[in-house]
């Protein structure tokens, strides 16, 4: 009996649950979700209103080797262009984090902010 591997998925889910092929599973899909910099293993989270009344963000590498990362923060006007723009650079050991200060006050909801992060060469 031929099965397709839509078919073959649907299988090994059900049988998952009792044990008889977690760990044939777990090696062949991608358990690495996709992050909010767009760089594999590298995110950002705790955004906070820090006590000087501007954001702060925890940048977190979850990788397995040492990362140097620019990213760049900004406003934008109704047309979308840049009003007011931020832009810094850290580097992060692995499976550590730092965190990093934005210039934008809290009065600024933090999700109109736009970002990008790229790796620095």
């Amino acid at each position: 009996m031929k099965l397709n591997r839509a078919a073959l998925g649907v299988l090994l889910g059900l049988l998952a649950p009792y044990g008889a092929t977690e760990h044939k599973l777990s090696n062949s899909l991608p358990l690495e979700s996709r992050t909010n910099t767009g760089l594999k293993y590298l995110y950002f989270k705790n955004v906070q209103c820090g006590e000087d009344g501007h954001w702060h963000i925890d940048i977190i590498n979850r990788g397995i080797i040492q990362s140097s990362i620019e990213y760049i923060f900004w406003l934008e006007d109704v047309e979308g262009d840049p009003l007011n723009g931020h832009s810094s650079s850290v580097h992060i050991n692995a499976k550590s984090r730092q965190r990093a200060h934005l210039p934008f006050p809290c009065e600024t909801a933090f999700t109109s902010l736009r970002y990008h992060f790229q790796l620095s060469p």
